[in-house]
C-alpha cells in the first residue's frame, strides 16, 4: 500500500498495483515509499472521489457534484493522470460552461481542451482583463489579449 495524506490531514491507503494500472502521474513501482506518507495538496473530499477511479468497479458518475467539488477533482485527475477520471471530469466540466464559464475556461486552458476553451471564452471576455490574465496559463495570455 501507498499512504497518501490530504491537505486537511486525512490518510488514504491505496494499493500500488491499482495506481500502476489506472494512473500515470504517481510514482513508478520501483519507487518504494517504505511506509512513508506521501503528502498531497488536495483536500480529503477531492482525494476520496479521485481514488474511487483507480479501482476496478463502477466509478462515480459525478452527475450531482457541484462545481466547487468538480473543479478540484478535474484538476487532480489531470495532475495525477487518473485516466478513468479524466474523461468523465471533462464531460461534467463541459456541462458547467454556461453557469461557471470562468472555472471551465481555467480548467480547459490548463489542460489543452481547446474546444471547451472556445465555448467558455466568449462568456468570460467581458470580465476585467487583469482578473482573467491572473488565472490564464502563460501560453494563452497573448492570444487572449489579442482578442480583447
Amino acid at each position: 500500500d501507498v499512504i497518501f495524506q490530504s491537505s486537511d490531514g486525512i490518510q488514504f491507503y491505496i494499493h500500488r498495483k491499482n495506481l500502476e494500472t489506472a494512473t500515470g502521474g504517481f510514482a513508478p513501482p520501483e519507487f518504494a515509499t517504505c511506509g512513508e506518507v506521501v503528502y498531497l495538496t488536495e483536500s480529503a473530499r477531492t482525494l476520496e472521489l479521485l481514488f474511487q477511479f483507480i479501482y476496478p468497479r463502477r466509478h462515480p458518475s459525478l452527475e450531482c457534484e457541484v462545481i466547487e467539488v468538480l473543479a478540484p477533482l478535474a484538476e487532480a485527475a489531470e495532475k495525477y493522470e487518473v485516466f478513468p477520471a479524466m474523461n468523465i471530469c471533462y464531460v461534467r466540466m463541459s456541462n458547467y460552461v454556461l453557469q461557471h464559464p470562468r472555472d471551465v475556461m481555467i480548467y480547459a486552458g490548463r489542460h489543452g481542451h481547446h474546444d471547451l476553451l472556445d465555448r467558455a471564452a466568449p462568456l468570460v471576455i467581458a470580465e476585467p482583463l487583469k482578473a482573467t490574465l491572473d488565472v490564464l496559463p502563460p501560453s494563452l495570455v497573448v492570444p487572449w489579449v489579442s482578442q480583447v
